[in-house]
């Protein structure tokens, strides 16, 4: 889509527009299993926070995009897959920008159990200079993320600092004599031990404490896996040993499936936000010598915050520039990077030589 090509829609094409993308992703919302919905093209605004970038005055700061909030409204409920890379070129100011996006509507439960990579193909100035367009092309690929092997998945943290996984880790070592043991065989033993010390642990941890924001996170992750990847064996699991799981999904036809979508990607969001309030939260009992403990707790939270609602964004901000042993910040970074590359935005770009063929 190009929507602003929808300066020149009327105002009724515009509406039919919005009620086209608002169906298409409440359709993708009721039944993520088997329905998704892209959404691609220049859609001529800077997202909101960024800031176009001037090649031949880097000092030159503007402000900050306030992003379109006519288009941002209808697609708050996606994601947008695109990579961090600029995709516009605009010759009369010399400057670069991101335009075009990627975005998919589907809730974050349905998102999680996959890959996603994005690459902008050459640069914007590049086919600018060469004729072919002011944009660059921009490509993103989603694949389903293979489930590790049980021998290969971590143990949480929360459970391997249990006392219950300590005790029964100890005594499991105690029956299989572990010392006296071979090394390869004590190795491969020890390994068996962890796992099922921490498969005890864990189960002894949900059943305990099933209002604890880890408890309720693994809970809901569990389920919105075996519902993205219809993992009966994992879902007749969840239905034996929980009452809850009953509410949330069924098994018709050898397939598993969400009995309340809406419901149960609004549960699984809060439970996300619950597990990093958690974590942020200070503790009960701030020890005194210690007040840095408190600090990492909150940044803990935060960044796993940030990482929840921006998935995709890889973006790395530059704080400063270390030249000739001294710090370069703010204009001073910026006229440096730009006279580092100012040979390569000036020059014309031409293709590398074709390679003789290999008899």
């Amino acid at each position: 889509m190009h929507p602003f090509g929808a300066a020149r829609l009327t105002p009724t094409a515009l509406s039919s527009a919005f009620k086209l993308i608002a169906q298409c992703t409440d359709d993708a919302y009721a039944d993520p299993t088997s329905t998704s919905f892209f959404s691609a093209g220049d859609f001529n605004f800077t997202p909101e926070g960024e800031h176009r970038v001037r090649i031949n005055a880097p000092g030159a700061i503007p402000d900050l995009s306030k992003g379109s909030r006519r288009w941002s409204s209808h697609f708050a409920r996606s994601t947008d897959i695109s990579p961090c890379d600029y995709t516009h070129y605009d010759a009369p100011t010399e400057s670069l920008s991101r335009l075009d996006h990627i975005r998919v509507a589907l809730p974050p439960w349905a998102l999680s159990p996959h890959s996603f990579a994005a690459a902008v193909v050459s640069t914007p100035r590049n086919l600018s200079d060469t004729g072919i367009s002011d944009h660059a092309p921009t490509i993103a690929t989603i694949s389903p993320r293979s489930p590790l092997p049980p021998a290969e998945r971590p143990v949480p943290q929360h459970i391997a600092r249990s006392p219950i996984f300590r005790a029964e880790h100890d005594a499991m070592c105690l029956d299989a004599k572990l010392d006296t043991l071979p090394p390869m065989l004590r190795w491969s033993t020890h390994k068996m031990i962890i796992r099922a010390a921490a498969k005890i642990a864990n189960h002894v941890f949900l059943t305990d404490h099933p209002t604890d924001p880890l408890a309720v996170n693994s809970f809901y992750s569990s389920i919105a896996r075996a519902v993205a990847r219809n993992d009966l064996t994992l879902a007749r699991h969840l239905l034996l040993h929980s009452t809850d799981a009953s509410t949330l999904i069924s098994i018709e036809r050898s397939t598993v499936r969400l009995l309340h979508p809406a419901k149960f990607a609004a549960d699984f969001d809060y439970a996300k936000l619950r597990l990093a309030d958690s974590i942020a939260a200070p503790p009960p009992a701030p020890s005194a010598d210690s007040p840095h403990a408190r600090h990492r707790k909150i940044r803990r939270g935060v960044l796993r915050l940030v990482r929840m609602h921006s998935p995709f964004n890889k973006m790395v901000t530059l704080d400063a520039i270390l030249h000739d042993g001294e710090l370069h910040r703010s204009a001073d970074a910026l006229s440096l990077l730009a006279a580092w590359w100012s040979k390569t935005f000036s020059t014309l770009y031409s293709p590398p030589p074709h390679a003789p063929p290999v008899p």
